[in-house]
C-alpha cells in the first residue's frame, strides 16, 4: 500500500493556484515635475496588458491618486478585466498636494 502524505500535496496545490491566479494587472509609481504647480507630482499607474493595437487602449485619469489603495482601484480593474467587462485600460492616479489650491476652488 502506498502512503501519500498531505503536506506535499497541499504545497503543490498552493503553488499551482498561486501561478494560475497571478494578476495580469501591473501597478507602479512615477513622478513628473509640474512647472505650474512648481513641485514634483507623484503618479500611481495601473495598467492592464497592452493590446497590439494601441488605439484600443483607454485612459482614466484620477484626482487624489493617493486614495487609490483605499478605494481598491487595482483590485477592481483586475476583477473587471479578468471577466472581460472592460477593454484594455491605463489608470493614472495624480497625487494631490494642496487640494484647495490645485483644484482651483480657493479664492
Amino acid at each position: 500500500m502506498i502512503k501519500i502524505t498531505k503536506r506535499p500535496l497541499i504545497a503543490l496545490l498552493l503553488l499551482i493556484s498561486a501561478f494560475s491566479c497571478k494578476s495580469k494587472i501591473k501597478q507602479q509609481d512615477d513622478e513628473l515635475y509640474s512647472r505650474h504647480l512648481q513641485r514634483q507630482v507623484k503618479l500611481t499607474i495601473i495598467s492592464t496588458p497592452m493590446p497590439d493595437d494601441k488605439s484600443e487602449m483607454n485612459l482614466l485619469l484620477l484626482n487624489d491618486g493617493q486614495e487609490m489603495g483605499q478605494f481598491r482601484i487595482k483590485e477592481i480593474v483586475d476583477s473587471l478585466y479578468s471577466k472581460n467587462l472592460i477593454k484594455p485600460l491605463l489608470v493614472v492616479g495624480i497625487h494631490a498636494g494642496d487640494r484647495m489650491k490645485e483644484y482651483g476652488v480657493a479664492d
